[in-house]
């Protein structure tokens, strides 16, 4: 008598077609997981920024609120005190100056509009000027490629910033010629 302790070919090509099967299936659920997570870590990140922008306005002496109209920028580099905003989801690195807050007040009710960009493989990668109050229905298709970067520099005076600003379309649809002040530097 014969000791089958094995498996037979046909078993295995089974188990073979069952794991394909299952592969096929699982790697694009775990890609899906595992971008929504990335999506959700940018997402937080930006309401971050927000909550950050709002503390430094409340907390400081310096910094008042913007009257009717009038816009205040705050760089990612002078909001990241903690330094906890430097690493993006998609390994890379957020752009501290190029990534900022505008908060502005539009008639009795204060405003924050945020851009946040991760450099990732010599790439720009984010969002550009979400309101705050849709940073959470951001979806995968609005974090995009950005190119158009708006050149304020932390070495400038606070004036030359405030005329870059100025310059960028996409700001100055928010804001006008009405920005206030420029905060880049920690």
């Amino acid at each position: 008598m014969r000791n089958n302790k094995g498996f037979t070919l046909i078993e295995l090509l089974v188990m073979l077609v069952v794991l394909g099967i299952l592969m096929v299936v699982a790697i694009p659920n775990i890609t899906g997981i595992m971008k929504n997570n990335r999506l959700n870590a940018l997402k937080g990140d930006a309401q971050h920024m927000v909550e950050r922008t709002n503390v430094m306005v409340t907390k400081s002496k310096n910094i008042s609120k913007p009257a009717a109209g009038e816009c205040i920028i705050f760089s990612l580099n002078y909001l990241n005190t903690n330094d906890d905003l430097t690493a993006g989801p998609n390994d890379g690195l957020y752009n501290q100056e190029e990534s900022f807050v505008i908060y502005t007040r539009q008639g009795q009710k204060y405003a924050y509009y945020v851009r946040l960009i991760e450099e990732v493989d010599g790439r720009n990668v984010g969002f550009d000027l979400i309101n705050s109050d849709n940073i959470e229905y951001i979806t995968a298709e609005e974090v995009k490629e950005i190119n158009d970067l708006v050149g304020i520099s932390i070495v400038e005076s606070s004036a030359d910033n405030i005329e870059m600003a100025k310059g960028n379309a996409k700001i100055h649809n928010i804001c006008g010629d009405n920005i206030k002040a420029v905060y880049m530097e920690k």
